[in-house]
């Protein structure tokens, strides 16, 4: 959870990022993908998403985004919307405005980073002896 949702302020939303449409799923509801260009990544939403997306506005408080969406007939409760935003930040999709931003994709990138050891373990070195 992200706290207490009066204080939480929706993130901004990078440029950068295509939205497409995608093949429906196995059960035939739409559904869309996400393209990062810089990480090369695509990543798969559903309607709920989608509409969230939609309807995004950077920048207001989580509180006053809930009551417009609640205006446009789309019920959310807050946890849900933390859920979407942790989703949106842990894959890089917001921009970084604060030394907090920055601290997240540092240690996320320590935890992604293998040890030499593990490296080895995973891609076995060859060595060809030749003999006389």
């Amino acid at each position: 959870m992200l706290g207490n949702q009066e204080e939480l302020i929706l993130p901004k939303l990078r440029e950068d990022l295509k939205l497409l449409e995608s093949s429906p799923a196995e059960d035939g509801t739409k559904q869309w993908m996400i393209f990062d260009a810089i990480t090369n990544k695509y990543f798969t939403i559903g309607i709920d998403s989608f509409l969230l997306i939609s309807y995004w506005e950077s920048g207001i408080g989580a509180e006053e985004f809930l009551k417009k969406l609640k205006d446009k007939d789309y019920e959310l409760d807050n946890e849900s919307l933390s859920t979407f935003i942790n989703f949106l930040k842990s894959s890089g999709l917001t921009k970084n405005e604060t030394l907090v931003d920055t601290k997240r994709i540092y240690e996320q990138k320590l935890k992604s980073k293998q040890s030499i050891f593990k490296w080895l373990i995973h891609n076995y070195l060859f060595i060809k002896i030749t003999y006389f």
